[in-house]
């Protein structure tokens, strides 16, 4: 949890990664809640993979598809555990 971003846009879950962060037990025990099930299942739910692309101009001239970069606005949970399957969530 401490390697979430600050002040960052949440994802497609709506949720922004300060509240996940600083939120206390609650969250923290949800998301635990969530993983655990997860695990039990073997099986992601599909909303957690939705991400979203968000164009952002790199240049000043937006009329070209070159002077855009995409950037990736996912699920805060799901991009905080993906990949750390034996690491500890707290």
């Amino acid at each position: 949890m401490r390697n979430l971003k600050n002040n960052k846009m949440p994802g497609t879950d709506r949720i922004h990664p300060e509240l996940i962060k600083y939120g206390g037990n609650k969250p923290l025990n949800r998301i635990y809640e969530l993983v655990r099930q997860i695990r039990e299942e073997e099986r992601i739910p599909e909303e957690l993979k939705e991400t979203i692309i968000d164009p952002i101009h790199k240049k000043v001239y937006g009329d070209r598809c070159e002077n855009y970069r995409g950037t990736a606005l996912g699920n805060a949970a799901y991009k905080n555990f993906g990949g750390k399957k034996n690491q500890t969530i707290y």
